[in-house]
């Protein structure tokens, strides 16, 4: 049976493919590539640095806690999954509600795709087994005598 850090780390790749997908169906979008040509995203500079590095963060962060999922301690782990997931939910709801008119189905899908997962990130870390709650393995009594010989 798959660990609650190992299901959360394959969803946060999971997420990385949503998002990786979703800005490809904005190159999809009538004249998306031609805007990204003329240095413009939704109306926005893409040589400003503010949207360089939000686009970064946008790729990085959830391999980054793909990582920091498997390494990190339980609890924390546990809250940086949850709030991580919760503010990728937010986010998700937010493009659908703001979205331009021109955003393609395909996009919206893409979104409430992504939204899903990081409902499912919070849910496994919210559900994961409490320090408290895991029994500590303990090897057989007579490996530890055979040991000590």
């Amino acid at each position: 049976m798959l660990t609650w850090k190992l299901r959360i780390t394959v969803l946060w790749i999971f997420l990385a493919v949503c998002q990786a997908a979703a800005f490809a169906m904005v190159m999809f979008e009538p004249g998306g590539i031609h805007g990204l040509m003329a240095g413009r995203l939704w109306g926005a500079d893409i040589h400003s640095a503010g949207v360089q590095i939000n686009t970064a963060l946008f790729f990085l962060a959830p391999m980054a806690m793909a990582y920091l999922t498997l390494v990190l301690k339980d609890a924390v782990s546990r809250w940086a999954s949850g709030v991580l997931g919760a503010l990728t939910v937010v986010t998700g709801i937010s493009i659908l509600l703001g979205q331009p008119a021109w955003m393609s189905a395909g996009a919206n899908f893409v979104v409430i795709v992504a939204s899903l997962v990081g409902l499912l990130i919070v849910w496994h870390a919210w559900k994961g087994p409490r320090t408290a709650e895991v029994t500590p393995v303990t090897p057989p009594r007579h490996s530890q005598e055979a040991a000590r010989r």
